[in-house]
């Protein structure tokens, strides 16, 4: 699916990816049932058709596609639980059974999504991998622009591939 992403671009577009590098989540004051639970849940998720650790290849995946300047970073979100944390929850509480079946147990499973929910809580997201390459022929001087577009396109995309679904990307265009 990168490669398609990539051949969209117009020569000296750039294509931004982000995608999850793992499942483990915690919080402070710190909660153990995340380290519990982010083995199990990984496997459920690689069981259901997701590689959570897809985000550490999107670097050499953008390479792969031919695109230059290639280069990524991670971050994670610290926010206080409650909403913030609602997409994270969901995830959960849908594969609750397949996290069970990989070896969580249901204790643990509760005091995670607790902790999501405790607004008195700072909860800590998963890594998050942002990628990014731009397609040679730059018409332009070099160096060309930072991928601050004058247009912005963003697509949340299934892709069918042997790693994963991309969750996000921008291809960004002048």
């Amino acid at each position: 699916m990168v490669d398609k992403l990539a051949s969209a671009l117009r020569p000296g577009g750039w294509l931004i990816l982000e995608d999850a590098d793992g499942l483990l989540f915690d919080a402070e004051p710190t909660e153990k049932a995340f380290a519990a639970i982010a083995g199990p849940w990984q496997w459920a998720a690689l069981a259901a058709g997701w590689n959570p650790l897809y985000g550490r290849y999107l670097v050499t995946d953008l390479q792969t596609a031919g695109l230059g300047r290639v280069a990524g970073r991670a971050h994670r979100s610290y926010q206080p639980g409650g909403g913030a944390w609602l997409v994270a929850r969901l995830g959960i509480e849908r594969m609750r059974d397949q996290i069970r079946h990989e070896g969580a147990s249901q204790g643990d499973l509760n005091a995670a999504l607790a902790a999501l929910d405790d607004q008195t809580r700072t909860a800590i997201g998963g890594p998050i991998v942002t990628a990014w390459g731009q397609r040679p022929g730059y018409p332009g001087r070099y160096p060309p622009p930072s991928p601050t577009p004058t247009r912005r396109r963003h697509v949340r995309a299934l892709g069918s591939g042997r790693r994963s679904q991309i969750v996000q990307f921008c291809v960004c265009q002048r």
